[in-house]
């Protein structure tokens, strides 16, 4: 692959923490919900628990992309060490 087409450690290091922090949040929704099914058997406690849930997700990715627009590039993942 061309060195133009490759991608960077901060874009590998972003994608790879994306993809966890995506795969735990799957799978806590699943749990959680597996959870509130089999102590209250309602449907009702189970989609309030999702609109909270994908709500405040929403909310959080926008807040989190004003940020980021206001800060520049994600200087979170500079290390201290790295030249």
């Amino acid at each position: 692959m061309d060195k133009e087409k490759r991608l960077s450690l901060d874009a590998v290091n972003v994608l790879m923490n994306h993809a966890i922090f995506q795969f735990g949040g799957a799978l806590s929704i699943i749990f959680v919900n597996l959870y509130l099914w089999r102590l209250t058997n309602s449907l009702w406690v189970n989609g309030a628990y999702n609109f909270i849930a994908i709500l405040s997700q929403a909310v959080t990715t926008f807040v989190i992309g004003k940020v980021s627009k206001k800060k520049g590039r994600t200087i979170i993942y500079h290390s201290v060490n790295r030249p």
